[in-house]
């Protein structure tokens, strides 16, 4: 049995086992990963917790890198059994490793984009709710039950959960949803709740419906201006394994090659090479999501 015969199988082994241990992994008894680690550590924990929840995924850190680790040795395993050659096959590990966090980012600014386009709605629910003569607290619940389907799905607890205790439920409501302009209105909201005024709520509504229209357009010119230099960027890291691993399954001699010590270090190099430049790309084209400053959220 060759090399190949072997560090395929094992590869293959060790991608199973970490998956069957995401998927089946008990819950109960085990400690929140907060609980585990240093209060430096814990920051970061909690950060990455937002950033999931930002994406829209109930996963938990661990979850996640135990996922990105799966797919890095599944995409090991793959490009070895093609190329034959574990040099080649290392770039594939790394685009695997990477396929979560590039995924689960598109998904953040786009869930983060559904919000901000759908609030100025949202907030026209509310002002004809409170000019109606409504309370802040029945607005919200009106909104949960006939605002924009996107906002009726975030906001479907808020009738239950306000029947305790409205500004507690808000809080709760604001923390899964985790999006900044989300942050804003129900700032306002709790304002006027606490206060009484719905006078104060209406006024600042409005102002703050002419910003997020504004916002919303400046975005979206944004966004366009972008979408070559993504598609670059994209380009810059999967253009280069696939043609190393197409000219090793292609020609004997660059399989060979690549097996040596030096095909060993030009592929570090292009390794190196491949992330020096998707990180400088990632600078020029990058877009930064609103930061949660009401809650003290970093991004």
């Amino acid at each position: 049995m060759g090399v190949t015969g072997v560090v395929a199988p094992v590869a293959a082994a060790v991608a199973a086992y970490m998956a069957a241990s995401l998927i089946f992994r008990p819950g109960e008894g085990r400690r929140p990963l907060e609980d585990t680690v240093g209060p430096r550590l814990r920051r970061l924990v909690r950060r990455q917790q937002e950033w999931l929840t930002q994406a829209g995924y109930a996963w938990t850190p661990t979850r996640f890198w135990v996922a990105c680790t799966v797919l890095a040795f599944a995409g090991f395993a793959v490009a070895f059994v093609f190329t034959g050659g574990a040099a080649v096959a290392m770039p594939w590990a790394l685009l695997g490793a990477a396929v979560l966090p590039w995924a689960f980012g598109i998904q953040r600014r786009k869930r983060a984009n559904r919000f901000k386009e759908v609030w100025p709605d949202g907030v026209l629910n509310l002002l004809a709710s409170l000019r109606s003569g409504d309370s802040p607290r029945e607005a919200v619940i009106k909104l949960a039950r006939t605002g924009p389907p996107l906002l009726r799905d975030a906001f479907h607890r808020y009738p239950d959960l306000q029947v305790t205790h409205a500004t507690e439920a808000l809080e709760v409501i604001k923390a899964e949803i985790a999006d900044a302009t989300t942050d804003r209105v129900v700032e306002v909201l709790l304002l006027a709740m606490a206060s009484g005024d719905r006078t104060l709520a209406v006024n600042f509504l409005e102002d703050l419906l002419d910003t997020l229209q504004d916002e919303i357009d400046e975005a979206r010119k944004i966004e366009a201006a972008n979408t070559e230099a993504k598609i670059t960027a994209a380009f810059v890291v999967v253009f280069p394994p696939l043609m190393l691993a197409f000219v090793s399954t292609w020609n004997e001699l660059y399989s060979e090659y690549w097996s040596t010590a030096a095909g060993v270090r030009t592929i570090v190099y292009l390794t190196i090479w491949i992330l020096a430049g998707r990180w400088v790309l990632s600078r020029f084209q990058r877009t930064y999501l609103e930061r949660r400053v009401l809650t003290g959220g970093r991004r």
